[in-house]
């Protein structure tokens, strides 16, 4: 064998030794293993599609249709509310004494059914349709330059319109929310002849709420609803010896708190 075929041999044995050969460490030196992550235990535990979550989980799980905002909406709510309505009036005696003008307001405090149904327009937001009947067992009439009178029938409300309502957040239980409705009410006294004082028109409301989640669809809660609302009706009716003229527009204000039981 030349010197120069000897002298490659050689080159390439050294270099492969070099290459397979670890890196020298000392006995006494531990080898390090590589840094890890402790798990923080209070960190959110991420559970994507899981139904029903497990205990330890904090929050809406990805997935879950308990305790989830969406899809149908199904609320009856019962309540009480302070009704004012208030308007410009003429009236006169049946003796003849009169006319005199002023103002005239009718107070009373109804028990109100209302129903929704909705669907979800995005987790957490849902638009519904709703009817509301309200009934009081009495209700008082006073007018300027009068003493108060009773209605011993109380008034009714009827209502029906389109509600939206919004969370806060999935995992909040408080909820705010806004209507529009046609409304029609009417008071009731015994020997009116059927001409009794009301009308009909649009009434708003702002709403907020506190719900907790009772079951794995349903929400049991507390809800304030601001009403506010104008109606016409400028018939004549006449209420013990006092015929009255309505002015055409009569305004309402009313605040009330209910229980909502909700299904999603």
């Amino acid at each position: 064998m030349s010197r120069c075929g000897a002298f490659t041999i050689l080159f390439m044995e050294a270099t492969a030794g070099a290459v397979s050969s670890p890196q020298a460490t000392t006995p006494d030196e531990p080898i390090q293993a590589p840094p890890t992550t402790a798990r923080d235990e209070d960190a959110p535990v991420s559970v994507p599609y899981v139904d029903p979550p497990p205990s330890n989980f904090s929050g809406v799980a990805m997935g879950s249709l308990r305790h989830t905002r969406s899809g149908l909406l199904l609320r009856p709510t019962l309540g009480l509310g302070v009704t004012h309505i208030f308007r410009r009036t003429e009236q006169s005696s049946t003796d003849g004494t009169g006319p005199t003008s002023g103002s005239s307001a009718i107070t009373a405090v109804p028990l109100e059914f209302r129903g929704l149904i909705g669907g979800a327009l995005s987790r957490d937001v849902v638009l519904g349709g709703f009817l509301g009947i309200a009934q009081s067992p009495g209700a008082t009439f006073a007018s300027t330059g009068d003493d108060s009178l009773s209605f011993e029938e109380g008034i009714a409300l009827q209502m029906v319109g389109a509600q939206l309502l919004f969370f806060v957040d999935s995992a909040s239980p408080w909820q705010l929310g806004a209507s529009v409705a046609f409304l029609n009410w009417s008071a009731h006294e015994p020997g009116s002849d059927g001409k009794v004082p009301g009308g009909a028109g649009i009434l708003g409301t702002l709403e907020a709420g506190y719900h907790l989640w009772v079951g794995p669809r349903f929400e049991l809660g507390l809800v304030f609803d601001l009403d506010l609302g104008a109606t016409q009706n400028g018939q004549v009716f006449r209420i013990s010896e006092v015929l009255v003229q309505n002015s055409e527009t009569s305004f309402l204000i009313r605040g009330s708190l209910a229980i909502a039981l909700s299904y999603y």
